[in-house]
């Protein structure tokens, strides 16, 4: 089936259509990640995004019944797709999987042309469709006015019984992995959704609270600040990725949107207070403005390529972008 791309700029790609044909309109931005497709097509970070991966050849090793999201992408745009993936715990094909979950897939287009425009323009707003009598014109008046905006569904309270010490956790959208990693460490973790208020967590007895990674824009989180301001004081705040940058706000640090973000692995961050490079996986969009960093912030970690400010501390407690 023929899959169509059109572009903000007018640009119009036709490709293979896989997964779940449909009309989606959307952010669209590379990922340059070599392996580890089944972790990003579940990771939250990408939530309500067109994604398009660099590397050519996606799902040869299929995926796993491991391999489960809450909050995915809208499509996925790749050069070439395995239909015969081979792995030990292969259950479903890369096509297969974006079926279940409702994703369009885009294959055979042009994706270092694509990656080329998105690294001089920044992330484009696009169309992906099936739809063979569509109006190209009428179209670029439609993606124009698509918002940047990512909505993510306010998340239940959830109890993960656990004989360790109580935590919270406040999910911004991308708490799965977060948990998964407490839950293992033994903690008693209670997972509250961004409006939660600071007397409800308080309740809770909570020694630490963890903000989750997220694909939305940190600016929304104005519920989130001022319960954040509300628990400062009363204990550890620790945010990581989107979480980062939510508590950033609450000290009253400003962010702004990257021109790419930083998305993929082997990312050089300089961690000052050992003036040791380490080598990170990254997912995020967003990042602090400089300008309104106080000096009561003190800088842990700083981007090697472009000087993004990677973490810091304030108050006893941390911000960590990846």
């Amino acid at each position: 089936m023929k899959g169509f791309l059109v572009l903000e700029d007018g640009t119009t790609l036709i490709g293979k259509a896989f997964g779940a044909p449909a009309t989606v309109y959307g952010e669209m931005f590379f990922h340059t990640d070599m392996a580890g497709y089944e972790k990003l097509l579940t990771d939250g970070s990408n939530a309500g995004q067109i994604v398009l991966m660099n590397y050519p050849l996606i799902g040869n090793y299929g995926f796993s019944e491991r391999d489960k999201g809450v909050h995915m992408p809208k499509a996925l745009i790749v050069k070439d797709f395995s239909v015969d993936p081979s792995h030990f715990e292969c259950t479903k094909t890369l096509s297969e999987f974006l079926v279940e979950n409702n994703i369009f897939g885009l294959a055979h287009v042009d994706t270092r042309m694509l990656t080329r425009k998105i690294r001089t323009a920044g992330s484009l707003k696009c169309m992906l469709t099936t739809d063979n009598d569509f109006d190209v014109n009428k179209e670029i008046l439609n993606i124009k006015r698509v918002s940047g905006h990512v909505s993510i569904p306010e998340p239940p309270y959830r109890h993960i019984q656990g004989d360790g010490e109580s935590v919270g956790v406040l999910d911004l959208g991308a708490a799965e992995p977060l948990l998964t990693q407490l839950s293992a460490d033994g903690y008693d973790v209670h997972v509250f959704s961004s409006v939660t208020s600071s007397e409800e967590i308080l309740q809770k007895n909570v020694k630490k609270v963890y903000l989750s990674h997220g694909s939305a824009d940190p600016k929304q989180f104005s519920q989130t600040t001022k319960t954040l301001r509300g628990l400062m004081g009363h204990v550890e705040i620790s945010g990581h990725g989107l979480g980062m940058l939510v508590l950033a706000r609450a000290y009253g640090m400003d962010t702004c949107k990257m021109k790419n973000g930083h998305r993929g692995a082997n990312y050089p961050v300089l961690a000052v207070e050992t003036n040791k490079v380490e080598m990170t996986k990254q997912n995020i969009g967003y990042c602090l403005v400089n300008e309104t960093i106080t000096k009561e912030v003190t800088i842990t970690h700083t981007n090697v390529n472009d000087s993004v400010v990677e973490g810091y501390r304030v108050d006893g407690n941390t911000g960590i972008s990846h």
